[in-house]
């Protein structure tokens, strides 16, 4: 199933860029809106705190490694997810460029006792996505199909036509 980069316009702002990915047949919903949409009924703070935390990396902060935890996906493919507030239980991944550049999957509920994404099957399958998706960009990026402006904005071929197997 093919997918398209799509910037998410009501949070990218001056500092950052912040994107996410749309699967053909999903109607437009991107990976972040999937997240936000299984998360928000039992999780409404969390949400929201991350919703917050976002728009302040837009419009203010840009996206600074104090916010994420880093290496959550293979050496250098710059999958990170987003650091939780103490108590917090949700984990969002995504793809960091710099302090610029959001490109923002899904995640989901991580449980205390669960060590490490590796051990919840739901995590593991957002985690899996992601770094996919960060290989696919990666080689893009390499062939000049992909340019990141100075202003975190994504120029170039935003196209994967079925070069991925998820959802």
């Amino acid at each position: 199933m093919g997918f398209r980069i799509v910037e998410i316009e009501d949070l990218s702002g001056p500092y950052c860029k912040l994107y996410s990915i749309a699967y053909d047949g999903k109607g437009g919903d991107t990976l972040f809106d999937d997240f936000l949409d299984r998360m928000d009924e039992d999780y409404p703070d969390e949400v929201e705190d991350i919703w917050n935390k976002l728009q302040f990396m837009a419009d203010e902060g840009g996206a600074r490694l104090q916010f994420f935890r880093e290496n959550e996906g293979l050496p250098g493919d710059g999958v990170v997810a987003l650091l939780k507030e103490s108590g917090f239980t949700l984990r969002l991944y995504a793809i960091r460029y710099g302090t610029v550049l959001l490109i923002l999957g899904s995640g989901g509920y991580k449980d205390p006792s669960v060590k490490a994404w590796q051990d919840d099957e739901i995590l593991r399958t957002h985690a899996l996505e992601i770094e996919k998706i960060s290989a696919l960009i990666t080689e893009r990026i390499k062939n000049r199909d992909i340019k990141i402006c100075d202003d975190g904005t994504l120029e170039g071929d935003l196209y994967f036509d079925g070069e991925t197997n998820n959802q």
